[in-house]
């Protein structure tokens, strides 16, 4: 018995702020020439500037996911089996799209974060080739930053004597300021 699976990984947007959230949707379909047997597992190890939000971030229907934090490692496995396609050269069949919200870390930018999955099954797989795919998101910086400066002396400031000001920076985000230079001219 053979069952030839395949998945495609697909992200929106492909340009993210550092900061803010990006969406995979993961399709996994079967080619035959037979049903590929439960359980079907898709596995996504989460890269560097990629993060777990909490439940309910990984759905699909169909599909039971989890995600384990000691080895960053979402798995979502599908309880019943994929048919094959009726007739050799026939579009193959595809499950419920698994859909995969993730966090991009504050820090993650400016940078490109390759993201993988696969997918496998108790059934043999004539064709392991197709079984992993990729996709890459750019991930840019976007920071909102304001600057306040008050005066903490005595008014009015006597000529000649020393006054003290305090300079307050503040980043709104989404996304970490990697350097921040303030200059001012007297």
């Amino acid at each position: 018995t053979l069952a030839d699976l395949s998945i495609v990984k697909t992200v929106s947007p492909a340009q993210v702020a550092a900061g803010q959230q990006v969406t995979y949707t993961l399709q996994v379909a079967n080619a035959g020439p037979s049903v590929a047997r439960q359980l079907i597992t898709v596995t996504d190890v989460l890269p560097a500037g990629l993060s777990w939000p909490g439940p309910g971030s990984a759905t699909g229907d169909g599909w039971a996911c989890s995600y384990v934090a000691a080895d960053r490692t979402v798995t979502c496995t599908r309880g019943t089996d994929l048919a094959a396609p009726a007739a050799p050269g026939n579009d193959p069949i595809e499950a419920d799209p698994i859909t995969l919200v993730l966090d991009v870390d504050p820090d993650a930018g400016p940078a490109t974060i390759v993201n993988a999955a696969d997918v496998d099954s108790p059934t043999n797989d004539p064709d392991l080739t197709n079984n992993n795919d990729e996709v890459p998101v750019v991930v840019v910086d976007a920071v909102n930053i304001s600057l306040t400066k008050s005066h903490d002396g005595a008014e009015p400031v006597t000529a000649g004597t020393p006054t003290t000001f305090t300079l307050r920076v503040t980043n709104a985000g989404p996304s970490d300021a990697d350097s921040v230079d303030w200059r001012e001219r007297f």
